[in-house]
């Protein structure tokens, strides 16, 4: 039926309707010709014109009457109808209201759940994106202001530093302008939020890593920065502020991976950066991967040192140098940790942690080799294999 044909019928139905009810206003008696008109196009006499909404996502965009058309009817019928449209616009708008309302979230329709946890005190938490996206590289740090968990950052690889003043909801670059992007550590002032230090040169130990430029400071939260030395560390690990002076710092600086070099190991600084000294120096093969003081004493400090060099071809990780230090003098002083329960063969990287709730507990994850260890008795081989089969991880259809 043509657009001409569509007008005269509605026309006819028009005055049947003002016939019957006089009193019935011209635009709302023109409204019920038109859905009776589009309810008759619905009936088996017009099977090609068959109103219905498709199974589609929920419509989030303002709906023109051209795009509401193709919605409601198909493709050959849509020119057709497009004066009926325009007719009973908000009829059918409040119609479409109610699909958008009554269609099931993005979040109901996948239902997967990520890193669900076995845990029934943890099993309602679900883990979402907040951002920031786009970025490239490795995140390496997230440093949060205690005063303020609203206020973090985070460092990236290759994509600078970013900042987010309302827990993530945006994020914002505030490294843009300097002359390295890739970023290690960052650390946050206990006692004053506003002071945040950047070690630049992320510690992976890739071929793609980024190398940077030292240590930054800034005084107004991350708006701005300066540099504060350490240029030629290349990579730094970790970054720790003393927690009432901000102008005790300790730096836990890897080192070049390519080559040796000197600038390597753990720093400290008492005057925010002014100057530096080597507290902990191995050789020029082995730099600081993780640096960690405990919560109620600042005095007391553990280290980790990591021996590596990669090549064009090959990589290198671990040696004599790798190991566990812990001074009881704010770094002044360093005594390695050996023995009570620690592996006795060669060490590549390490990973440390405590916790607050009890400082006498530290945490360690070791990188080892089997070239020092003991063979296991029949005992204790029963008691590894019974561990790997629990802890088994289950198969990645990605790994290959």
């Amino acid at each position: 039926m043509s657009s001409v044909g569509i007008f005269a019928k509605s026309s006819k139905t028009y005055r049947r309707l003002r016939a019957k009810r006089p009193s019935l206003k011209p635009w709302k008696s023109r409204k019920l010709a038109s859905l009776r008109l589009l309810a008759a196009r619905s009936s088996p006499r017009y099977p090609g014109a068959s109103v219905a909404f498709p199974a589609r996502a929920p419509v989030t965009s303002p709906i023109s009457p051209t795009s509401l058309g193709k919605m409601l009817l198909p493709e050959e019928s849509t020119m057709r109808l497009l004066p009926l449209v325009r007719v009973s616009t908000s009829l059918i708008l409040a119609l479409v209201s109610v699909v958008i309302t009554t269609a099931p979230s993005m979040a109901q329709q996948t239902g997967e759940l990520i890193n669900a946890s076995d845990d029934p005190l943890l099993q309602g938490f679900r883990w979402r994106s907040i951002g920031p996206v786009g970025q490239g590289g490795r995140v390496d740090d997230i440093a949060v202001n205690p005063k303020n968990p609203k206020n973090f950052f985070v460092g990236f690889a290759t994509a600078g530093l970013w900042k987010t003043t309302n827990n993530g909801t945006t994020f914002r670059p505030v490294f843009d302008t300097y002359s390295t992007h890739s970023i290690g550590a960052i650390g946050l002032s206990p006692s004053n939020p506003d002071i945040v230090y950047i070690g630049t040169g992320e510690a992976n130990n890739r071929q793609s890593s980024s190398f940077g430029e030292g240590m930054y400071k800034s005084t107004d939260n991350g708006e701005t920065f300066v540099h504060i030395g350490l240029r030629e560390t290349q990579s730094i690990a970790r970054v720790v502020v003393h927690p009432s002076n901000p102008d005790v710092v300790w730096v836990a600086a890897n080192g070049q991976l390519f080559g040796p070099n000197p600038e390597r190991g753990v720093f400290k600084t008492i005057d925010g950066g002014e100057t530096w000294g080597k507290v902990l120096y191995i050789d020029e093969n082995t730099g600081a991967t993780d640096l960690l003081m405990d919560p109620s004493n600042p005095d007391i400090l553990f280290a980790a040192t990591y021996q590596r060099r990669r090549t064009a071809c090959c990589f290198v990780g671990g040696g004599p140098g790798s190991g566990i230090w812990t001074s009881q003098d704010g770094g002044e002083s360093w005594n390695r940790v050996e023995g009570n329960g620690l592996p006795n063969g060669t060490m590549g990287r390490i990973a440390l942690a405590m916790t607050p709730a009890n400082p006498d507990v530290v945490y360690a994850q070791i990188e080892v080799a089997a070239d020092k260890e003991d063979q296991l008795n029949e005992v204790e081989s029963e008691e590894w294999q019974r561990l790997a089969r629990e802890d088994a991880t289950p198969p990645d259809p990605e790994w290959n």
